[in-house]
């Protein structure tokens, strides 16, 4: 019995299976992660250029009110599953110098989900202020 253990114990057939069982839960989350944060990365791209285009459509269309706002941020991000798309706002304000502004503010929320855990919510906010006449 001695014998066998002995050899069992020099023998390292099987070692390489073993060490990559212990490292590929930590190589596949990472490598989840890793693909989390770049739909993340590329929702919160694609979401800033949509409220860039509805500001400059703000300041082309002096008139346009909050719900056209809205669902012009909508149909455009309609396909956008990465994240939660909140409200869009439109407000109005007049600076220190007079100038007349407008800004355009969207809030999202964004979810981490890896296999093991899952993380709070992220909540983000896009907004873009343009000058109107």
């Amino acid at each position: 019995m001695r014998d066998i253990l002995k050899k069992l114990i020099k023998s390292e057939t099987g070692a390489a299976l073993i060490e990559f069982a212990f490292a590929s839960p930590v190589l596949i989350s990472a490598l989840i992660g890793v693909t989390q944060i770049g739909q993340i990365l590329y929702a919160t791209s694609e979401i800033r250029g949509v409220v860039g285009d509805a500001a400059r459509e703000v300041k082309t269309d002096s008139d346009m009110t909050e719900p056209e706002v809205r669902s012009y941020i909508r149909n455009r991000l309609a396909n956008t599953k990465a994240v939660k798309v909140g409200d869009a706002t439109l407000t109005s304000g007049t600076t220190t110098d007079g100038a007349k502004f407008r800004t355009v503010d969207l809030d999202y929320t964004a979810t981490l989900n890896f296999i093991f855990f899952e993380t709070k919510p992220i909540t983000l906010t896009a907004e873009r202020r343009v000058y109107v006449h």
